[in-house]
């Protein structure tokens, strides 16, 4: 088994390797057992043992590979990089998580006290099954063509 602590010992004691691999997988594409996962589901805090036949009363947690966890940083890093992804795109991104856009919010309604604010959220469910990856891969590929190949090749399983 592949942990974070030895992907970690070998990015700073094997660089040229970690560096091989990883620009391998940027311009093949990732393997598909990496694309696979498990979801398993952890009864959420404080609910009654009677609510064990409700689907609300469930967490569910996806178990995949880390090898394709540090791919996937490492490719939101490069899109970030080409600023491919707006600022205000929160989640799965260094300094955009959630406590981040609260901050943001905060900080927006702070500055337009004088103003009436509309909050809305979105919790979207399978909205890269709606994704256009031709159009994402044609915009991406004016900044790095390698990169669009591996949205490509890592977006042809989706459904």
């Amino acid at each position: 088994m592949i942990s974070t602590r030895l992907i970690r010992l070998l990015r700073w004691t094997k660089q040229k390797l970690y560096l091989e691999v990883t620009n391998r997988v940027l311009k093949e594409g990732m393997p598909k057992s990496w694309k696979t996962s498990s979801t398993i589901l952890i009864l959420k805090a404080k609910k009654a043992f009677k609510f064990y036949t409700v689907a609300k009363s469930w967490r569910p947690i996806q178990l995949q590979s880390i090898l394709a966890k540090v791919m996937e940083r490492i490719i939101t890093d490069k899109l970030a990089n080409h600023r491919l992804l707006p600022e205000n795109m929160h989640g799965g991104r260094k300094n955009y998580g959630t406590t981040d856009a609260i901050q943001a919010l905060d900080t927006f309604i702070a500055d337009n006290k004088h103003r009436n604010v509309v909050f809305t959220a979105l919790n979207v469910e399978g909205g890269f099954n709606h994704l256009n990856l031709d159009r994402t891969c044609d915009i991406i590929e004016k900044a790095d063509q390698h990169l669009a190949q591996w949205v490509r090749a890592w977006g042809s399983l989706l459904p």
